[in-house]
């Protein structure tokens, strides 16, 4: 679905077609300004399909898409939940102290979700408890 929302966005029929729509500049000057540029338009990405909102408001009007649409709902919350656990997996491979708090906080949802009694639940909200940041 990643890669579907990918296509969408840059307006490709097919991974080896051009980009149509919302492309990077193609005037760099350097590696700070391509990064700059990539980061804002993965940013922008990241807006336009809400992966930052929070997981259960899914079923919002989006490109015209019912609130009826569970196939939407759970691809949505799907999408949300992958992008959530690779950024954990970076923020633990990168050792970031920064992120790591609030990545642990919206994990918070998912393991009360799973018990209210989940040692991870317990253990992740103790975490976050008696740390400083």
């Amino acid at each position: 679905m990643v890669t579907e929302q990918f296509l969408e966005y840059f307006g490709m029929d097919t991974m080896e077609s051009k980009i149509t729509k919302n492309a990077p500049s193609e005037t760099h000057r350097g590696l700070v300004e391509r990064e700059r540029d990539m980061y804002q338009m993965l940013e922008s990405f990241i807006d336009y399909y809400g992966y930052l909102d929070n997981a259960h408001k899914a079923n919002n009007l989006v490109n015209s898409v019912s609130l009826e649409d569970n196939v939407y709902n759970y691809s949505s919350n799907l999408c949300h939940w992958y992008v959530h656990l690779m950024n954990m997996e970076d923020v633990v491979r990168e050792g970031d102290v920064l992120r790591l708090i609030p990545t642990l906080k919206y994990s918070l949802q998912f393991f009360f979700s799973h018990s209210r009694l989940s040692k991870y639940f317990v253990e992740c909200l103790d975490f976050i408890l008696k740390t400083d940041l």
